[in-house]
């Protein structure tokens, strides 16, 4: 009589085949009612943790530009070995780490071998591209294409041989040394940081050593932090892959008014056409803001002057 109660209430206590199916099923749906909001959260985790990278970068900029005086520093220079004057050229990245001003790794470890992306760096967006999408100096037209959210490094091959080098996945609001970005004649569309890729003698030519030392002390390419003077509204580094990611490049009309900017977006819902999203900004008094980029797609780089500069002449 025991034995059958005792094997009465093991039946009782088992689980059947089907309940254990509908127990799965509950579980299944409850997986993908959650998945949504856990990737929700998870994004807007990595855009918090790009905008405090953009915050450590702006720092970075600030201390150096204190060092020097006030004088910030170029976005790029290309490299020539036939030159003197920086011979391995510049990348503000990497020569930002170089000199400690910020901490990152070397994507170089050993001089002439494999690049080696492992380990967190400031540099890199959560939201970037994967370590095999390189922005190889051009720019997408909209700021959802892979060109504007993948990571720049201009100089690599010299970087390469010289086995040290830094990838950015943010650019600092830069523009080429051509005649947009004069202060003296073109202030309005002049930015606050120069590439210098080019010699502007007619026709353009390779920056031989006199080339490059006149481009870089010409009054027309000097950019100092206190001609910055409106500095919560200018802005200093954004997300993108070009280093001229102000200028040319797009869907028309291309002119400053109305061109869409070589910018990324990675953060956010992105607009039904799959063209936009949202952007960090980081401003020269060292906060950073979440942008849309759709206005700066559909109204150009202008309409933002009132809350958010982005030319020198602009700032004052």
């Amino acid at each position: 009589m025991n034995i059958s109660l005792t094997l009465s209430a093991k039946r009782r206590t088992a689980f059947t085949l089907v309940e254990l199916l509908v127990v799965i099923a509950i579980i299944a749906v409850l997986v993908s009612m959650l998945l949504p909001t856990l990737n929700k959260v998870r994004r807007q985790a990595s855009a918090v943790q790009c905008a405090s990278n953009l915050k450590q970068l702006a720092m970075g900029i600030i201390l150096y530009s204190s060092d020097q005086k006030g004088m910030l520093p170029p976005t790029f220079i290309q490299g020539d070995t036939t030159r003197t004057v920086y011979p391995d050229g510049w990348w503000f990245a990497t020569d930002l780490v170089r000199l400690k001003y910020l901490s990152a790794p070397n994507v170089f470890p050993v001089a002439g071998g494999n690049r080696d992306f492992s380990g967190s760096s400031v540099f890199r967006c959560p939201e970037g591209l994967i370590d095999s999408i390189s922005a190889g100096g051009g720019a997408g037209a909209w700021p959802t294409d892979n060109v504007n959210n993948a990571y720049a490094l201009p100089n690599s091959a010299r970087e390469q041989a010289v086995g040290f080098g830094v990838a950015s996945w943010y650019m600092l609001h830069s523009g080429v040394n051509t005649n947009s970005n004069k202060l003296r004649t073109n202030a309005t569309t002049s930015t606050p940081f120069v590439t210098f890729s080019r010699n502007n003698a007619a026709p353009a030519s390779p920056l031989d050593d006199a080339a490059l030392v006149t481009e870089l002390r010409t009054a027309d390419f000097t950019r100092k932090v206190s001609m910055m003077h409106r500095p919560g509204e200018m802005v200093m580094i954004v997300e993108a892959g070009s280093t001229n990611w102000v200028y040319g490049g797009g869907i028309p009309p291309t002119d400053l008014t109305n061109q869409v900017p070589r910018l990324g977006a990675r953060h956010g819902k992105v607009t039904a056409n799959g063209r936009d999203a949202f952007t960090n900004l980081a401003f020269f008094d060292g906060h950073v803001s979440l942008y849309p980029t759709q206005p700066l797609s559909t109204k150009g780089i202008l309409t933002l002057s009132r809350e958010t500069v982005f030319f020198v002449g602009l700032a004052k």
